[in-house]
C-alpha cells in the first residue's frame, strides 16, 4: 500500500497524496499472475506449464486425504529410518487405492466423468466450464418409480419373518422371465 502513496513529513505536520498514475497502472494487471520455469519453450509451452501449476491443487489434495477425514492418518513416531519408510509406504498405497476406487467409481459418485481429458483440451487459463455430463444430469427431471414406495413389512417383534414389497416380487418375476 506504502507504494501507492507520496508522503511529506514536516515539523508539526504531515502531507500525503495518492499516486494515481501507479494505481491505475497496477489496476490493469488485477486477477493476473505469472507462472515462471526454468523449462525452454520446446520441452513445455505457455500451457502445459500453466497446466502443471495448477496440477499442484491435486498433490494438496492427496497430502489433505492423507492426513484429513478419508484416510485419517496421523502422525506416529518411529525410531528407525526402516520404520519410517514403511509408514509412508503404507500411507501412499492407502491413498493409491482410494484414488484409483474413485476413478471406478465416478458415476457413483456423481463426479465429472470427462474433467481428465477436458483439462487436456481446454486453454487453462480461461474460465473454466462444466462438462457436458454433469450439465446434462442437472438437467433431466428426477428419476420416477412406477412401483410404489417399499416398505418394510417385518414387524419388530418378528425379524424371521421374510419381508415381501409389490416391487421386490415385480422385480424377482421379471428376472424369473429372463
Amino acid at each position: 500500500m506504502a507504494k501507492h502513496f507520496s508522503l511529506t513529513i514536516r515539523d508539526g505536520s504531515l502531507e500525503w497524496s495518492r499516486k494515481q498514475e501507479e494505481i491505475t497502472r497496477e489496476e490493469l494487471l488485477d486477477g493476473i499472475y505469472v507462472v515462471r520455469t526454468s523449462e525452454p519453450s520446446e520441452c513445455l509451452t505457455a500451457a502445459d506449464g500453466v497446466r502443471s501449476y495448477k496440477r499442484l491443487a491435486l498433490v494438496e489434495q492427496a497430502f489433505r486425504c492423507l492426513k484429513g477425514i478419508d484416510l485419517l492418518v496421523r502422525p506416529i513416531h518411529h525410531r528407525t529410518a526402516d520404520r519410517v519408510r514403511a509408514h509412508i509406504l503404507l500411507c501412499v498405497l492407502a491413498y493409491y487405492v482410494e484414488w484409483h476406487l474413485r476413478r471406478a467409481w465416478r458415476p457413483l459418485l456423481f463426479e465429472d466423468e470427462e474433467l481428465d481429458r477436458d483439462r487436456q483440451d481446454r486453454d487453462p487459463v480461461a474460465p473454466a466450464k462444466p462438462s457436458a455430463s454433469p450439465t446434462r444430469s442437472a438437467s433431466l427431471p428426477p428419476a420416477s418409480s412406477s412401483s410404489p414406495p417399499q416398505k418394510n413389512t417385518t414387524s419388530p417383534s418378528s425379524p424371521s419373518t421374510p419381508s415381501t414389497t409389490p416391487s421386490t416380487s415385480a422385480c424377482a418375476a421379471e428376472l424369473r422371465r429372463k
